[in-house]
Order: C-alpha cells, then sequence, then structure tokens
C-alpha cells in the first residue's frame, strides 16, 4: 500500500512539473511574439515617416530594437533561472 501511494505521489508531482514547464514555454512564445510585434511596429512607424527624425528618435528606436532582440535571445535560452 504504500508503495501504491509513493507511486501516485511521484505521478502527481510530475504532472506538476509538466504545467510549470507548459506554463513557461507558453509565457515564452507570448513574450518573444510580443517582442517581434513591437518591432514590426517600431519598422512601420519609422517607414510610415519615410524613415526621417531626429537624432534622439533615431537612436531611441534603435536601442529599443536592440534591447527587444536582446531579449528574445536571453528567452530562448534554454537555461533557465526558475
Amino acid at each position: 500500500m504504500l508503495r501504491i501511494a509513493n507511486m501516485l505521489q511521484v505521478i502527481l508531482s510530475m504532472s506538476k512539473f509538466t504545467e510549470k514547464n507548459r506554463t513557461l514555454n507558453f509565457l515564452r512564445v507570448v513574450a518573444i511574439a510580443g517582442n517581434v510585434l513591437f518591432v514590426i511596429w517600431i519598422l512601420f512607424n519609422a517607414m510610415d515617416v519615410g524613415w526621417r527624425g531626429t537624432p534622439a528618435e533615431i537612436i531611441a528606436s534603435l536601442s529599443l530594437i536592440f534591447i527587444l532582440g536582446l531579449n528574445v535571445f536571453l528567452i530562448t535560452k534554454k537555461k533557465s533561472l526558475i
């Protein structure tokens, strides 16, 4: 009887682990999709004004694109801090 209880406990702990992995994978996909969509929006706005802008706007846009790209790179790495 004790052996069956131990096996059930292992099965339940594994299901919680896979549920956590599914949630984390879903959040990763949503974060990556949001970052890509935001970069596309920035580029669309830049094309809409004919690629003109003040130097501050250009630097801010390029910096934001770099930070979002770095975020996607770090999210796609398999090693997790959680």
